[in-house]
């Protein structure tokens, strides 16, 4: 059910109208720049209508309404509604973006584990390397893994990661798991969000960091 709605998102379509461009569709579980993630690994973020059908029906369709929820307090509701649009349109399913009215509130639903259907999520990484796309999401009991997703393959896989004696080798091992998550879909990725920055003339040199900050240490006048 869940990589039957996957495929019926064009993830294509909302990034060129709704973001006019400025996001790249998600077609990996990690964004591809992070060391150690792979691109094109998300199978499920294709979007192919026929195949989401297909899933549909064997999962014996879905019956009554299905609710994408989102924090009202940030610009989200243009997108959701067109991901609600596109299952609607694709699958016939009636689906309907619900606006939270604050992010406080709406996160305090997700940690009391009181919602009913999807609801929009985002991960910026902590640091660079793939490991902070899978533990905190993935593994069972990590820390922002809110939809308790839990796959024992998974789970060893990411522990021998963290037991390699290499990066590469550990790299390897989460590219195994990343396999495995990628066959349960247990989230929907849709896009990957970009960093804007300015530009002086006044200034040399300036380097942002992994997560968009400014590193001040680097500035040059």
């Amino acid at each position: 059910m869940r990589k039957a709605i996957s495929l019926s998102i064009d993830r294509q379509a909302i990034t060129d109208k709704i973001f006019f461009g400025n996001r790249k569709p998600a077609d990996s579980w990690a964004n591809p720049l992070t060391p150690g993630a792979e691109p094109g690994n998300c199978t499920a973020c294709k979007f192919d209508v026929a195949q989401a059908k297909q899933l549909l029906q064997e999962a014996g369709g879905f019956q009554g309404k299905l609710t994408l929820s989102y924090n009202a307090d940030a610009s989200h509701k243009e997108w959701m509604e067109a991901v609600a649009q596109q299952i609607k349109t694709n699958l016939g399913i009636d689906a309907v973006a619900v606006g939270v009215p604050t992010f406080a509130v709406f996160r305090a639903n997700i940690n009391n584990y009181k919602m009913t259907g999807m609801y929009r999520a985002g991960w910026q990484q902590d640091y660079p390397d793939v490991e902070n796309w899978i533990n905190p999401l993935y593994v069972t009991g990590g820390s922002s893994n809110d939809g308790k997703y839990s796959n024992p393959q998974v789970d060893a896989l990411a522990k021998e990661a963290a037991a390699a004696p290499s990066l590469e080798e550990a790299h390897k091992k989460y590219a195994e798991a990343v396999k495995l998550i990628d066959q349960d879909v247990p989230s929907v990725p849709v896009y990957f969000s970009g960093e804007q920055s300015g530009h002086s003339e006044k200034i040399k040199k300036l380097e942002l960091s992994n997560v968009g900050e400014l590193d001040i240490t680097s500035v040059e006048l």
